[in-house]
């Protein structure tokens, strides 16, 4: 017989040296478990021989624990087979639970009973929105999940370095600089609309926008980069935006009699290539609004255009420079997404800065974006303990907020400013 392999994580009281298989562990597993569960037979993907004794969690812990239970629950062995006598049956499991034993408190004495682990970053962007009701995308600061594991919120599985937090410290300001830049100024106003005339006019650069025909935008499926570019359409100020697209339809469909599209955000120049979706836009016969919102970062423009595929392409409009002096992309048969105008408005789909001073201030009045605070030192206790509360999802002492409390009062006496103390 082949001997057992072992590689003990951790030895029981009676001070084992981890080499060998427990010599009260190997009468019942000689006789009533290496019939099926050897090299040759190995039923259940079991086989005693070439399964290592290590006790470590996550490798050979939960084999050896499993063993443990069949033969408690007299799972094992089989009833149609020979069975061991109990005397027999309790000294196995009494050695084999010392080992489990001792491996399990060995673990908890060296890793603590649950594993470190942090937020992802999905996670924590949902956690600084219901705290602070904001909206940002916050996950693109944050660095990637490479954990290889099923789920990136397996603690087995995560990293956590300096370079983590100082991302995750640095995205933090980002939001609270939102936050209380809008609790002071309130919400900017922005709101365009852009007519075709704006639509085509020519920016820095050569050409590559749209053309206007008979008071409408045409988009046409045409070859040069960033085609379909619309200058004007720059934002002032990274945020959200409600993109409404005037009587949307399509001119020369496919068999399907839809002419397939993209919005699509971005710099619009080779100096800054990268394009973001903002969605797919379907272009039918009957021309219809089209709604969306959508998160454009500052100095960005709006571009609109066919989907190339098996689209037929436009021919003699110019690969640098587009022109459509002279050529006819209509009659040619170049599909195309015509529409009457956009209209580009900003939002805030956590909710007004009103909404947010209720939120994170409530029972705090201001006037002229500043807040009136009758008592602070009381007030900004009693906001930090609120926060602290919503922040730690249970209720915390006034020991706990203490140091808190404090560091936002030094900062108050130094500023006059709360929404400065409490950032």
């Amino acid at each position: 017989m082949q001997p057992f392999v072992m590689l003990a994580h951790g030895a029981p009281a009676n001070g084992a040296d981890g080499r060998e298989v427990p010599k009260s562990l190997e009468p019942l597993l000689e006789s009533h478990c290496v019939d099926c569960h050897d090299d040759a037979e190995a039923k259940g993907d079991l086989d005693l021989y070439s399964t290592p004794f290590d006790l470590t969690p996550g490798h050979g812990f939960e084999t050896w624990a499993r063993v443990y239970d069949r033969v408690k629950n007299r799972e094992m062995p089989p009833k149609k087979k020979k069975q061991p006598s109990e005397a027999k049956r309790g000294a196995f499991l009494n050695e084999l639970g010392r080992w489990l034993q001792a491996a399990d408190q060995g673990d908890i004495a060296k890793h603590g009973r649950v594993r470190g682990r942090r937020l992802t970053r999905t996670e924590y962007e949902h956690t600084v929105h219901d705290l602070l009701g904001i909206r940002l995308p916050l996950t693109e600061n944050l660095p990637a999940e490479e954990s290889g594991a099923v789920f990136d919120s397996e603690a087995k599985g995560q990293q956590f370095s300096h370079f983590h937090l100082e991302k995750y410290l640095q995205t933090a300001d980002m939001a609270l600089n939102e936050v209380f830049t809008r609790l002071r100024e309130g919400d900017v106003k922005y709101r365009w609309n852009y007519s075709p005339k704006l639509l085509t006019a020519k920016g820095r650069g050569n050409y590559r926008g749209p053309e206007v025909r008979s008071g409408k935008v045409y988009s046409w499926a045409i070859r040069p980069q960033f085609s379909g570019r619309m200058t004007k359409t720059r934002v002032p100020k990274s945020g959200w935006y409600r993109v409404t697209i005037k009587d949307l339809y399509g001119v020369n469909a496919g068999p399907d009699q839809t002419v397939w599209g993209t919005l699509q955000t971005g710099a619009g120049y080779s100096d800054e290539p990268m394009l973001y979706l903002a969605r797919t836009l379907e272009g039918v016969k009957a021309p219809k609004d089209v709604v969306c919102d959508v998160w454009i970062r500052k100095g960005h423009l709006l571009i609109i255009k066919p989907n190339e595929g098996n689209n037929k392409m436009g021919k003699g409009v110019g690969a640098g420079m587009v022109s459509y002096k002279g050529v006819n992309l209509l009659k040619q048969g170049v599909p195309g997404l015509v529409f009457d105008g956009i209209t580009v408005e900003r939002i805030y789909p956590g909710g007004s800065a009103d909404k947010l001073r209720k939120l994170l201030m409530p029972g705090v009045s201001f006037s002229n974006g500043k807040p009136q605070l009758k008592n602070p030192e009381q007030e900004i206790r009693r906001l930090v303990t609120r926060f602290a509360s919503r922040a730690f999802r249970r209720p915390v002492t006034p020991d706990q907020v203490a140091a808190y409390h404090g560091l936002a009062l030094s900062k108050f006496e130094q500023t006059q400013d709360v929404c400065l103390a409490l950032h």
